[in-house]
């Protein structure tokens, strides 16, 4: 096999490519480690994920509570008030320990979660047994 100006140029085509190829795959794990240690030096999108998940917990409950007022039965036992209920107040918990609780601290808004988990936690007997229509509305304002 002759190397012709043709071959010479392919050859140098197909290592420039190569090469971009390894800077850019270089590029990208630097990139990707320094993404994942300032998700270990900053807790700003656990934070924001913790509080957003009890958000969706909280909606999930008022979902609940309407169904339970409409008179619905519940086919599974993770769909119940109850269970919606003790998963919230858990999650509360968690938001006002630790760093969330700080960062919420901040914001100003510590005071009024924790009147929302006293609230809930004297909530929680009335969702004991099978809660009736009546109780799940008042529940609900």
């Amino acid at each position: 096999m002759r190397l012709t100006f043709k071959n010479y140029k392919a050859a140098l085509i197909t290592l420039a490519a190569i090469a971009v190829l390894a800077v850019s795959l270089t590029f990208t794990v630097w990139r990707l480690l320094n993404v994942e240690e300032d998700l270990r030096r900053e807790e700003t999108h656990a934070n924001l994920w913790q509080v957003s998940q009890t958000q969706f917990e909280a909606s999930i409950l008022a979902e609940s509570l309407a169904r339970a007022a409409a008179g619905e039965t519940f086919a599974d036992r993770e769909q119940t008030p109850e269970f919606r209920l003790a998963i919230l107040i858990s999650r509360m918990a968690i938001l006002m320990d630790g760093l969330q609780g700080q960062v919420i601290e901040k914001v100003g808004a510590l005071g009024s979660l924790r009147d929302a988990y006293l609230q809930l936690t004297y909530a929680e007997p009335l969702l004991k047994d099978r809660i009736d229509p009546q109780t799940a509305q008042l529940l609900r304002v």
